[in-house]
């Protein structure tokens, strides 16, 4: 009896373990702000509107990519806070600033996908901070807006 008692606590502690786990894994982006936090998870990001355009992909070639994505200011009105810059952070600690101004001149979006592929970590995803540089051209091979353009982001910090 007590053998079945400790196989049963090994199994709902594996439950618990992998249930745990798989809700951890499913936040793409952390979003913070004054010592607050908001995780912002695939399917949050999936009901939002998507929005399509082709752009210019630094660290990628010369062309013209098609992107899809939710506008990145729509991921900030999600949390509700308010500042007048963004700290996005990728995976490998690549941190950039980028100005809310930015937000409102311009349909920048959190791509999930390029080329109709999902982004996944091998292929500088999940999320991509994106530029519409076609329709900027002001915006093509400037170095301000493509160091600003991050992939692999995992956190935002409002300011």
């Amino acid at each position: 009896m007590r053998a079945y008692g400790v196989r049963i606590a090994a199994a709902a502690f594996a439950v618990l373990f992998w249930g745990a786990f798989a809700q951890a894994s499913d936040i793409l982006l952390t979003v913070r702000n004054a010592g607050r936090e908001f995780s912002v998870t695939r399917e949050m990001l999936e009901k939002l509107p998507a929005r399509e355009f082709e752009a210019l992909l630094p660290g990628m070639d010369d062309r013209f990519h098609k992107v899809k994505g939710p506008l990145l200011r729509e991921i900030v009105a999600l949390t509700g806070w308010t500042g007048e810059s963004i700290s996005a952070v990728a995976i490998d600690k690549y941190e950039t600033e980028i100005p809310m101004a930015d937000l409102d001149r311009f349909d920048v979006i959190t791509a999930m996908e390029v080329d109709g592929k999902v982004l996944t970590v091998r292929n500088k995803g999940p999320l991509w901070i994106v530029y519409p540089t076609k329709d900027h051209p002001e915006l093509q091979l400037d170095p301000i807006y493509e160091g600003r353009s991050i992939w692999q982001l995992k956190e935002i910090e409002i300011k």
